[in-house]
């Protein structure tokens, strides 16, 4: 949900009277209707379905989770944690698993953290041998930089612009210092989650594990080597430029037969 660019709050808001509703079927099945809860007939017969199959202690309790995470979501300094925890603490709950006993916890041994125990959800989607980082170049990576762009788009297309207006600028060991023109490009690449995303993806790509640092360069070229995929700056800039006169001439074309075809003139 995240990574698609789901409001978390409003997803928890509608997932909440979802679950009120399921809450007054279970207390009394026309309660929830005398109080004009109908979401359509498709969800409808799908929260009927849902309420058989749930207690009405399981559903308080997602409620409460739930809840407690709606609250906690402007505070997070990792916007989904709230959520994955109420989950973690409801499949904890649903399994049987008590909390860990500490009475009997030797001094040197740590009370048992029940989130370890917690088998992610989904595996990383890039799974490889991924080296410790060694010696690449800044060149290697400028050289393959397009097949990092093009695997970020399969997971998140908005990304793959981004990567396309920065510019690595040093690499130091197991660190990879990308420039942005922008802070609010520099700001999405340093949600904790899309970092990760990039780490991953220059991992499958350079065989290579590296971390992303990430500077605001307002001097920035928007004509890099890397924007169009020609490899010399100046051809580049070259190129844009030409661009720009060609569009130019043709938004004057444009602008002329606008006037004389209906009057007037510009003045501004």
């Amino acid at each position: 949900l995240r990574n698609d660019g789901v409001d978390l709050k409003r997803f928890l808001i509608d997932l909440l009277e979802l679950l009120r509703k399921i809450m007054l079927i279970k207390i009394s099945p026309g309660l929830a209707d005398k109080l004009g809860l109908e979401f359509g007939e498709n969800i409808e017969l799908k929260v009927n379905n849902i309420s058989k199959e749930l207690e009405l202690s399981e559903v308080l309790n997602c409620i409460n989770k739930f809840s407690e995470a709606k609250n906690s979501l402007a505070g997070s300094f990792i916007i989904q944690l709230p959520i994955e925890i109420a989950i973690a603490e409801i499949c904890r709950q649903d399994s049987g698993a008590g909390p860990a006993p500490v009475k009997n916890l030797t001094p040197n041994q740590p009370a048992a953290n029940p989130i370890n125990k917690i088998k992610p959800a989904a595996d990383n989607p890039l799974k490889n041998n991924i080296q410790p980082s060694g010696n690449l170049s800044l060149d290697t990576i400028f050289s393959r930089w397009n097949e990092v762009q093009i695997k970020t788009k399969k997971f998140n297309h908005s990304l793959s612009f981004i990567l396309r207006v920065c510019e690595p600028k040093e690499i130091n060991r197991e660190y990879l210092t990308l420039a942005f023109k922008y802070k609010f490009h520099r700001d999405r690449i340093e949600d904790v989650n899309i970092k990760k995303l990039v780490e991953n993806v220059i991992g499958e790509v350079y065989g290579q594990r590296l971390l992303i640092k990430t500077i605001v360069d307002e001097n920035l070229k928007p004509a890099s080597p890397l924007v169009n995929g020609v490899k010399d700056a100046k051809e580049a800039i070259a190129k844009e430029n030409a661009d720009k006169k060609g569009k130019d001439k043709n938004n004057g074309a444009v602008m002329d037969n606008l006037l004389k075809n209906f009057g007037g003139k510009i003045i501004d």
